[in-house]
């Protein structure tokens, strides 16, 4: 925290997720990967399943 930014980086979310939640969604989708995706969402809006890097 204290980065400036009021959004958190949500790592490890999928695509799919990030769509249904209307997030902006950023990685790349071409790859077996999927949990590579790097959703930025509010951070008081991060589930906390997903904010396990703390």
């Amino acid at each position: 925290m204290g980065d400036g930014n009021r959004d958190t980086l949500c790592r490890y979310m999928p695509p799919y997720l990030c769509s249904i939640s209307e997030r902006h969604c950023f990685g790349d989708m071409t790859t077996d990967e999927l949990f590579t995706t790097v959703c930025l969402m509010v951070s008081s809006d991060c589930p906390s399943f997903l904010s396990h890097q703390t």
